[in-house]
């Protein structure tokens, strides 16, 4: 498990050697560069674009981070709780670049959506230094300013429900778990956003899970044994990893790097043998081998 991890997260950082993404000749993302917009101040050039395709990088960056930390906190007796955690991070950050990087919607809605997502995190951001008493924009940039922003690009933000929902033209961001349970649907894991949120905000069902349960009232030693559940130790491990894989998927679709393209399919299916390879439930990968 260890080592699928690792090789993954290595894998992925080759396909994607620079934070600035460079897109192939005719590629989606080179006509996206190539787009002529204008704001009120003019042409917007292509830093807008390249800047949405940086911040999908950073965003993957966070998913490598997250398969790289499982990968060094998995041992033989290790209980799904660490791994579930991890997975939900990754879950989160994948499922962001992967609504930033949806095929066919050209340079103007990536901007926008990119925009929509600094917006959100930029108002969760200023209630934070509220609460610990700071002024907003002293540790980041504030909604405001990301408005702003907007304007000279001549797309507007629009703030709903005080800042709850953010809207630029027709694109809404998403909240974490409508965008998740869209980003799970595909990866075939419909249901692991739940089961991870359960390890992230420690649910007893979730911390106890992996430990033998006490046999009866007087018997809390037997609390202490552990029952690692390997099955939920894997589905944590393939789904982070799978999903560092599909948002490689749709980043290398956009650059239009075909030969990486088929080298991720190869380890698509590699990854499927494994699972047969080590006696996993069969509805994981029969329906895909």
């Amino acid at each position: 498990m260890r080592r699928y991890l690792a090789e993954t997260a290595d894998v992925v950082d080759q396909w994607f050697p620079a934070r600035e993404w460079v897109p192939a000749w005719r590629s989606e993302g080179s006509r996206e560069r190539g787009e002529h917009v204008s704001g009120p101040h003019g042409p917007w050039g292509d830093v807008p674009v390249k800047t949405a395709y940086a911040a999908a990088a950073f965003l993957l960056d966070a998913v490598l981070q997250c398969l790289r930390a499982m990968s060094g906190a998995l041992a033989v007796e290790a209980t799904p709780y660490v791994t579930n955690c991890l997975a939900r991070s990754a879950l989160e950050a994948a499922s962001q670049a992967w609504w930033l990087l949806e095929p066919g919607i050209g340079a103007q809605r990536r901007v926008a959506r990119l925009l929509l997502v600094r917006a959100g995190s930029a108002r969760r951001l200023e209630e934070t230094a509220k609460v610990l008493g700071f002024v907003p924009g002293d540790y980041g940039e504030t909604a405001e300013a990301v408005r702003r922003y907007g304007a000279d690009l001549g797309l507007e933000l629009v703030s709903v429900d005080g800042g709850k929902r953010w809207v630029c033209g027709v694109d809404e961001l998403p909240g974490y778990t409508a965008r998740a349970r869209d980003f799970e649907r595909a990866l075939r894991a419909v249901g692991s956003y739940s089961i991870y949120s359960g390890a992230a905000h420690a649910e007893w069902h979730a911390v106890i899970s992996g430990w033998q349960l006490p046999v009866s009232a007087d018997s809390a030693e037997a609390l202490l044994v552990r029952n690692p559940d390997r099955v939920a130790v894997w589905s944590a491990v393939f789904n982070a990893a799978n999903a560092s894989l599909e948002v490689s998927r749709r980043g290398l679709e956009l650059l239009g790097r075909h030969a990486r393209l088929i080298d991720l399919r190869y380890r698509s299916n590699n990854a499927l043998l494994l699972m047969e390879r080590m006696e996993l439930p069969r509805a994981w990968w029969s329906e895909f081998a």
